[in-house]
């Protein structure tokens, strides 16, 4: 899906989680509200990211997966009333109470896990689980994000780093939209524009006036343009996009080799593994885990 803002990106793929919720479709269901999840946790909105913990635990319990769906309603529960929403807390409460007893048992939070390289292979330790599988493309791009949580990668850095064997690897980032010096050009135009206005208003010139806010608009429009989220530098498609597209196919497909074998820990890095230009992991505010890797 293709939205402007991560924010749509997150309600859409909560919306549809919940809709799958609704067709019966539990994995779809905890596939699109665990990426919602992530979403939100990226833009920094908890108490939405909160809100679609429910719905992966409504698609856990539909599956059949009653531990996993009460692990992520008392995780739920546990920040929705650290927010003072008390009445949701109540709400989340009456749905663990209501849970069938001695149906299943709630794990632990996992405090530390084990993501490590082993020549061709890799060590791969989750709660009590341990597995040893093929390494992949994208279990190293992870591996480099685990390394270092909460740090943003551009995707060409984590493609130069998986290709460590090869230091002259070069990624281009690309040709901005505009340069330095043309922004700079841009902006000092517009003050001069503002002088324009001003006196075109004093001579009650009105189609001087006009063509100076014409030529505004569009000097904000190309500056807008040029710049990202964040205030970055657009740029012109090239190698980035590629490296862009590379390691979220990559990172994907490793995750679901990995479901294969771990599932919990393979919902666990959907949710908190951030893709595109720049990636990153973001550790779960409430229960942290540490990495050896």
């Amino acid at each position: 899906m293709q939205y402007p803002s991560p924010m749509l990106r997150a309600q859409a793929l909560l919306a549809r989680g919940r809709l799958s919720v609704l067709d019966n479709e539990p994995e779809r269901a905890v596939g699109d509200a665990s990426r919602s999840v992530a979403e939100f946790n990226g833009i920094g909105v908890p108490f939405e990211a909160a809100l679609a913990r429910l719905v992966v635990a409504d698609g856990c319990a539909l599956g059949g997966r009653g531990d996993e769906a009460t692990f992520e309603r008392r995780t739920a529960r546990d920040a929705l009333a650290s927010f003072g929403t008390e009445w949701w807390a109540e709400r989340v409460d009456e749905l663990i109470a209501s849970a069938p007893p001695g149906s299943f048992d709630v794990p632990s939070p996992i405090p530390h896990g084990v993501f490590r390289s082993d020549g061709d292979m890799r060590t791969i330790s989750w709660g009590s689980l341990s597995v040893v599988v093929r390494d992949l493309k994208g279990h190293r791009h992870i591996e480099r994000l685990l390394a270092e949580p909460g740090r943003e990668f551009h995707a060409a850095d984590l493609v130069r780093f998986e290709a460590g064997s090869d230091p002259g690897l070069r990624i281009d980032r690309g040709i901005p939209v505009l340069d330095d010096s043309a922004k700079a050009a841009y902006r000092r135009r517009l003050d001069e524009i503002d002088d324009d206005f001003a006196d075109a208003h004093a001579d009650n010139d009105i189609g001087r006036a006009e063509l100076a806010e014409w030529d505004r608009d569009y000097l904000i429009a190309e500056l807008k343009r040029a710049t990202g989220l964040g205030g970055r530098d657009r740029v012109v498609l090239d190698d980035a996009e590629r490296a862009r597209v590379s390691v979220t196919r990559s990172i994907r497909y490793s995750l679901a080799r990995l479901a294969e074998s771990c599932p919990a820990l393979a919902q666990h890095l959907q949710q908190h593994v951030q893709t595109g230009t720049f990636c990153r992991y973001e550790r779960d505010a409430l229960h942290p885990v540490d990495w050896t890797v």
